[in-house]
């Protein structure tokens, strides 16, 4: 899967979405784009005391439901982390963020996702990994 392209796009203001297929079968979508995170006071000092932290965002991460705990998510993304690391400096980006479910919650603190104390109404969380 090459993505370089698509992440400097996604600098750009534009967000890209990847497929991750097996012949026909689409088992996996994830989203993508740069922009700047506004962070919850709360966490300030976790994310080296910035107000607005640039970051690649995730909005989205969704495996097929047929192809779940299959190693499908991780490895999708163990490239965008890899990816991201090494273009952070060219991106201008120092964190990797995305909003975690409850039941997602185990997964990407294994992928070593750092997670807000205090999780929204919903349940969900925000999270955020340092690339740097």
């Amino acid at each position: 899967m090459i993505i370089l392209d698509e992440i400097a796009d996604a600098q750009r203001g534009l967000v890209a979405l990847y497929g991750l297929t097996r012949g026909d079968t689409r088992l996996a979508v994830l989203a993508l784009h740069v922009g700047l995170q506004r962070a919850d006071p709360a966490i300030l000092n976790k994310v080296d005391g910035q107000a607005c932290v640039p970051t690649l965002i995730i909005p989205i991460v969704a495996v097929h439901r047929d192809h779940q705990r299959q190693g499908v998510g991780r490895q999708l993304m163990d490239v965008v982390i890899s990816v991201a690391r090494a273009r952070a400096p060219y991106l201008g980006i120092t964190t990797l963020s995305l909003t975690s479910t409850p039941e997602s919650d185990a997964f990407y603190s294994a992928l070593g996702f750092e997670r807000d104390e205090v999780a929204a109404p919903d349940g969900t969380r925000a999270r955020w990994l340092r690339l740097q």
